[in-house]
């Protein structure tokens, strides 16, 4: 959840859109961007952006101490972006009778300057990401996010992709499996509704209710999403 947040930060922070030849954007793009991939000079798009690791803390815990941030935290901060540059999804599909083409992909490319007090970045997302973050557009309000435990960010980003829809009903355990929140189901049931009161609290959520025994019929979870407008929702 640390890196999820940095990761957030990060695409909140975004300052510029490129676009041109994957070989001469500040850092060179790997070319496979679609179905039969694209040559080098073929002009792909990427969003960047330029930050000191301060300025990525400020925005992912909404101040700044009068102080400063610590080193300790800063490092923190800078070895999470440092995980994160080494993420890479693995995209799997049919080719032929029984062949698979991959193609793995970087989240983000990063370049940086480090200090001891704190450290400037350069950071690029991959272009198949930036294609994503043009095309679907899921709002995440920091302004909730900083206001919930783990279990509740993960909560608050499921449910954020489903607003649209007005109402969401999904079976309890197969919710909990889909966020990563393992164990037993009645005890992250317990967990989640301190954080689902939060949500209906920030007004993310008008209501929730849980139904069925969990025994004989399967909990479900139901919830209706506020329709009062957050800043995350203006673009």
């Amino acid at each position: 959840m640390f890196d999820e947040d940095t990761l957030f930060g990060l695409m909140t922070m975004r300052q510029q859109g490129m676009a041109g030849p994957a070989d001469q954007l500040p850092i060179t793009a790997p070319p496979s961007h679609g179905p039969a991939g694209l040559a080098p000079s073929n002009p792909v798009r990427v969003h960047a952006l330029y930050c000191l690791v301060s300025q990525l803390e400020n925005i992912i815990k909404g101040h700044t101490p009068a102080n400063g941030w610590g080193g300790r935290t800063l490092t923190k901060r800078r070895d999470s972006i440092d995980t994160l540059s080494r993420v890479m999804l693995k995209f799997v599909r049919p080719k032929g009778a029984d062949a698979f083409h991959g193609q793995p992909i970087h989240l983000i490319f990063i370049e940086y300057i480090v200090t001891p007090k704190d450290g400037f970045y350069y950071v690029q997302f991959h272009p198949v990401l930036s294609q994503w973050l043009e095309e679907y557009r899921t709002y995440i309000d920091f302004n909730i996010r900083r206001q919930l435990s783990p279990l509740g960010k993960a909560i608050h980003r499921a449910l954020a992709s489903q607003r649209s829809n007005g109402v969401f009903d999904v079976l309890l355990i197969d919710f909990f499996e889909s966020i990563g929140a393992s164990g037993s189901a009645a005890d992250r049931k317990r967990e989640a509704i301190p954080q689902l009161d939060k949500l209906c609290e920030l007004s993310f959520l008008d209501s929730y209710e849980f139904t069925g025994t969990g025994r004989r019929v399967a909990t479900k979870l139901r919830v209706v999403f506020s329709k009062r407008s957050s800043p995350a929702d203006v673009k």
